[in-house]
């Protein structure tokens, strides 16, 4: 019923709410909990989710929303991408503290969930601003920040994030050297 793609792997929500992963598994993001670098050809059933709507990979990390607004993440966690207040690998899928979410989005090493009331989360790499904070922060964040209202999508990358509102106006942020926030500039 849903389906996203990563770095070097894939993910899919089958009508049972369970999640299948396939690809390449160095960094946990298959979510079946194996320890060693390996490669599935074939999908594996990530760890114990039984009630997924929705999946968002990113690099080398995947987002589950769950039928009860929670979001679930696995995989690398070196920019805080997974949302848990570390910078910690997980093998197998964790709760982040995000609740009521609608719907996600992962791109890079970032994390984006709406919630119901259209309230946009990001959390992950921040390096170019592209947690849409209005600072340029050093550091990485490693929990959910509440960043802009009234969103119905987003649109997360290595180096920037769109955010489209319910006003049909579409907002960016970081890295735009190549004009890619599309507000005519290269700043």
């Amino acid at each position: 019923v849903a389906i996203a793609a990563g770095r070097d792997f894939s993910l899919a929500v089958l009508d049972d709410g369970t999640i299948c992963a396939w690809g390449v598994n160095v960094n946990g993001q298959l979510g079946n909990g194996v320890r060693t670098s390996s490669l599935s050809l074939l999908p594996v059933q990530v760890a114990g989710v039984t009630t997924a709507r929705a999946v968002a990979a990113g690099n080398e990390h995947a987002l589950a929303l769950l039928a009860d607004g929670r979001v679930l993440a696995w995989g690398v966690n070196g920019a805080g991408q997974l949302g848990l207040g570390d910078f910690k690998l997980r093998r197998t899928p964790v709760a982040t503290p995000v609740r009521g979410a609608a719907l996600i989005r992962a791109g890079g090493d970032l994390s984006i969930a709406v919630t119901s009331a259209r309230t946009a989360m990001a959390w992950g790499e921040n390096s170019e601003g592209q947690l849409g904070t209005g600072g340029t922060l050093t550091t990485d964040q490693s929990v959910p920040i509440s960043i802009l209202t009234a969103v119905v999508d987003a649109a997360p990358t290595d180096r920037m994030l769109l955010l489209v509102g319910s006003d049909g106006a579409i907002r960016g942020a970081g890295a735009n050297d190549a004009g890619s926030l599309g507000d005519g500039t290269t700043t």
